[in-house]
């Protein structure tokens, strides 16, 4: 489980993030839910390098945003809806994997983090020895 500070993150949140406002307005187990599912996420991604705070926080927003009422439905697998005719949505990328939802910014916090280890490109690549 993530070392969740709920002050912390919506500082963090609040002064770094786009769009902070799916997040910010989550009630606190839901933060820490989406901080706990950032952190293995990118702890899984990026094994070896030390993922800080920051970049937890960062990618819990994201995931609050991908996975918001609206959102939901494309990570669901649904294309296109509309209600009555008056109004349709339709979703470019459909359901993705968590790890592929990691923006190049997140990769960038972990590198910073990570000076003494090879620079992350936001993908990991097996290498062939």
């Amino acid at each position: 489980m993530f070392p969740f500070d709920e002050a912390q993150g919506d500082a963090y949140v609040g002064g770094f993030v786009a769009d902070p406002e799916e997040y910010l307005s989550l009630e606190s187990a839901s933060k820490q839910r989406y901080c706990n599912i950032a952190n293995r996420t990118l702890t899984s991604k990026y094994g070896g390098y030390v993922i800080p705070a920051d970049a937890v926080y960062d990618f819990a927003s994201v995931l609050a945003t991908v996975y918001s009422d609206q959102n939901k439905l494309a990570q669901q697998g649904v294309t296109q809806f509309s209600l009555s005719g008056s109004i349709g949505i339709s979703f470019k990328n459909g359901k993705q994997e968590l790890a592929d939802l990691v923006p190049r910014h997140i990769a960038d916090l972990i590198s910073d983090a990570n000076p003494d280890l090879p620079k992350v490109d936001g993908r990991i690549k097996p290498t062939v020895l």
